[in-house]
């Protein structure tokens, strides 16, 4: 017997390239693809063939990015317009199958992280500012003098314009200045200032971010980070860090390699309800930017310990207090799906106390809606030994919660949470026989075959779900609205996909060894076998096809509606 289907499409096995269709992957590979996929491998659930399941593919990437496009409100700042930023940069790019991409963040107030930016009064004059601000800048020994210097250029960085930014850096030395203005710890004002200017030199375009890390700005940044100096000073370390982890991989596999050991310190100070605020704001900033993308496995090896097993603790703390500020939950949701996306994670840490806490954000209302998309994609991920945890804890709930919240029978509400659930619900038809039941029972098969008539890209997910049911007890398979369930595996016989016409193909024959079933299609095909994708003529094409288990098959479909 064949094994059931998880997930949202259908893969080959055991080959390793990408397919030309982009929601097609492979199972043997860790390589991106633009859609999740579904993945069929043999090994241990109790279906009705108990040597038979599925293992689910990691989320990618591109999916991760997908939800980071509309990350948190401090983003839009519409003078951070960056689409060219690492164009020039792709000597730097690891390889390893992701795009870095760009969410850098200027510092309007040098207190307040979600200030906005002010206009400049009508007869500010930048570059005079700057150029005359130069010499004190150098040649005063006046630590007054020096302050006021550094300010006026911190000031005009903070504009946030990239032009501006250009000027700063004709002056010569002038980052090398400021960073010895940063270690200055005898005035605390100047050091800030001179942290305030960095950092928004970070901020700018790559080449500006270049100078800032080509002067050594990582390690003396992360120094800082975690040091006992003032919150001003942390924060604008944090905040340049972030801003720096976008500029390319290499930079942010650097950040991660030379300060593993710095991320325990920043996941618990958000932890702690006693954090400033604005703090926490900018280190959840940073680590959505150091985690934006999967963790390439040669660095997560490099990390000791590694990253997830350093902080998971803390993140599941998070997840598990009574009325956790939103953006810890985003930050601890977003953290554990990189770790599923690398897929490194499962071999570090028990997942089960995760997974326990995941169900309740999918009926959470944030100001973010990137929390339950951020959870989806992490139940999406789950494995075997998970699923009942998830189950067990109301993940059902939720996800019929999110089908009537989101209208998902309709062509309406997020797409990416449409197209999370269909996922979540194939994956846990592809469980145990009790699994099956349970979503059976909680009414989530009808809504998304309902939505196949107007969301073309999820017919493949439906088709799972029916090929996983119609693998259940003949009492599970009459649960299934059979016309809408035909219809669906109908229209995909026509797909190229060899995986999706075995799923379909079987489907239908399993269908028609019930016979309540079976007379509702030999009823359809009689009817109009042309308004209903021409199935006959579709039979007879796969009749030649290539793979003659598929031939064989449609033709044993094609000889039961000539005989009934």
């Amino acid at each position: 017997m064949s094994e059931p289907l998880s997930n949202s499409t259908l893969t080959t096995v055991g080959t390793s390239a990408a397919t030309s269709d982009p929601t097609l992957t492979t199972v043997s590979t860790s390589a991106s693809t633009s859609d999740p996929t579904l993945t069929t491998v043999g090994t241990s659930a109790a279906t009705s063939d108990p040597t038979l399941t599925t293992v689910c593919t990691s989320a990618t990437s591109t999916e991760l990015d997908a939800v980071n496009s509309g990350d948190d409100d401090d983003t839009d700042d519409s003078d951070e317009d960056s689409s060219d930023d690492d164009t020039d940069d792709s000597d730097e790019d690891s390889g390893d199958g992701y795009v870095t991409r760009t969410y850098q963040k200027f510092c309007y107030d040098l207190r307040n992280p979600h200030a906005q930016p002010l206009p400049p009064p009508p007869d500010f004059d930048a570059v005079k500012i700057i150029h005359s601000s130069a010499k004190p800048l150098f040649f005063d020994d006046d630590p007054v003098a020096q302050l006021d210097a550094v300010t006026k250029f911190a000031t005009v960085l903070s504009m946030g314009s990239h032009d501006f930014i250009d000027e700063v850096l004709k002056v010569p030395n002038i980052v090398e200045q400021l960073w010895k203005f940063s270690a200055q710890n005898d005035y605390p004002e100047l050091k800030e200032m001179a942290l305030w200017a960095l950092n928004n030199i970070a901020a700018g375009w790559c080449q500006h971010t270049r100078v800032v890390v080509a002067s050594g700005g990582i390690p003396k940044l992360l120094k800082l980070c975690i040091s006992k100096e003032s919150l001003i000073v942390k924060m604008q370390a944090i905040w340049a860090l972030g801003n720096i982890a976008v500029y390319s991989q290499k930079t942010k596999h650097q950040i991660l390699e030379l300060g593993a050991t710095t991320l325990y310190p920043l996941v618990c100070m958000l932890k702690d309800t006693t954090t400033d605020k604005s703090l926490s704001s900018v280190i959840m900033f940073a680590l959505l930017n150091f985690f934006r993308e999967r963790i390439p496995s040669k660095l997560y090896f490099q990390l000791q310990p590694p990253i997830s097993v350093l902080v998971s603790p803390t993140l599941v703390d998070i997840l598990s207090m009574e009325n956790t500020r939103e953006e810890l939950v985003l930050i601890a949701l977003h953290m554990f799906a990189c770790f599923l996306a690398s897929g490194l994670y499962k071999k570090d840490v028990d997942k089960a106390n995760m997974y326990a806490q995941i169900p309740k954000f999918l009926v959470h209302h944030p100001k973010w809606k990137e929390v339950p998309n951020y959870a989806l994609l992490i139940i999406r991920d789950v494995d075997e030994s998970n699923k009942q945890v998830l189950i067990d804890n109301q993940v059902l709930l939720g996800l019929k919660h999110l089908i009537e919240v989101e209208g998902l029978n309709k062509r309406g509400g997020d797409k990416f949470i449409r197209k999370g659930v269909c996922r979540a619900i194939a994956n846990f038809t592809a469980g145990t026989s009790g699994q099956l039941q349970a979503v059976i029972d909680m009414k989530l098969i009808s809504p998304l075959l309902d939505l196949t008539k107007s969301e073309s890209d999820i017919k493949e997910v439906a088709a799972c779900v029916i090929y996983n049911v119609t693998r259940g007890s003949s009492e599970q398979m009459m649960s299934l609205p059979g016309k809408e369930s035909i219809e669906v595996l109908c229209e995909l016989l026509s797909s190229t996909d060899q995986k999706i016409l075995e799923s379909c193909l079987k489907g239908l024959d399993n269908l028609l060894a019930n016979s309540a079933m079976a007379e509702i299609f030999f009823e359809m095909v009689d009817e109009s076998v042309l308004d209903y994708g021409g199935v006959i003529d579709k039979l007879i094409a796969l009749k030649k096809h290539d793979n003659t288990e598929i031939g064989d098959m449609a033709k044993k479909i094609e000889d039961k509606w000539i005989a009934h």
